[in-house]
């Protein structure tokens, strides 16, 4: 049959499905098909991203399973550890209590949003916009908050029992239905002194979730990185640019993949010769 070789060893179906300069043309072709659909949702003067993310996927979907095991040993290498079911419970509950302070401080941005909203035009509502970004932070705060702790790092910045002294002490209900009739602007004064140590939390938080993220995605780049993923990356790119100016992806998918055939087997083997002309796989 044709699909098996002369000598039995090997189905030429499969081993052609695992050509090099096949997997090097999908990979482009798939990652000038995303770019270009990037690209042409975007605004005019953006379009350009869409080559970069096309880039990006062709480099990435080049022999998608070391892409895969990459991330496994990257995972493993940040993270570290396999929390229990007690130990996602727990930080859980501390996640909850990261809201109480945060919650405390933004509740009177919220209750002026509200009246902003009421008050100004349906065409200038800039500053409303402002504040829902604002309040936004409430749960962002809780997550920073969070990571430390999961972290270890919340025995430098705030235990488990202090954060709950706080939520019980200090959370939107107790502060502005008892601290402030009681005590009016003792109340906002307890919220504001501690804003240093909760800017200490976010700011730390920050830089341990990109100290982090940096960590994996070097660890994942040092693991898949090769003269192949370039090459595709590059020709996903041009083939996102394509589909752009020709306002159609598959044409930019089509000219992706076929710059990506045409570059391995020209360019990369003969021309330059970065790769020897026996490769098959």
């Amino acid at each position: 049959m044709w699909f098996w070789s002369q000598n039995g060893q090997g189905h030429l179906f499969w081993r052609f499905c695992m050509n090099r300069s096949l997997k090097i043309g999908l990979a482009c072709a798939f990652g000038a098909f995303i770019g270009s659909l990037v690209a042409l949702s975007l605004n005019q003067f953006w379009w350009w991203l869409g080559m970069f993310v096309g880039g990006g996927v062709g480099y990435l979907s080049y022999e998608l399973k070391t892409v895969i095991e990459a991330t496994k040993v990257a995972w493993k290498q940040v993270i570290g550890w396999r929390p229990s079911w007690q130990s996602w419970i727990h930080t859980g509950k501390f996640f909850v209590l990261s809201l109480a302070l945060p919650a405390t401080v933004l509740f009177p941005i919220g209750i002026l949003c509200l009246l902003l909203d009421l008050a100004l035009p349906e065409n200038n509502k800039s500053l409303l916009n402002l504040c829902y970004l604002w309040l936004a932070g409430i749960p962002l705060v809780g997550i920073f908050n969070t990571f430390i702790y999961t972290n270890g790092a919340n025995n430098k910045v705030i235990s488990y029992q202090e954060m709950k002294d706080i939520f019980f002490e200090f959370n939107p209900l107790v502060v502005y239905f008892y601290y402030v009739p009681m005590y009016a602007g003792i109340g906002i004064w307890f919220a504001i002194k501690r804003i240093p140590r909760l800017a200490l939390r976010v700011v730390l938080g920050i830089f341990i979730i990109f100290a982090r993220l940096g960590t994996f995605v070097w660890t994942i780049f040092k693991f898949i990185h090769s003269e192949e993923r370039v090459l595709c990356a590059f020709d996903a790119a041009l083939g996102a640019g394509i589909g752009y100016f020709y306002h159609n992806p598959i044409v930019g998918m089509i000219a992706g993949g076929i710059f990506g055939v045409l570059n391995y087997e020209i360019l990369s083997k003969r021309v330059l010769r970065l790769v020897s002309l026996k490769t098959k796989s």
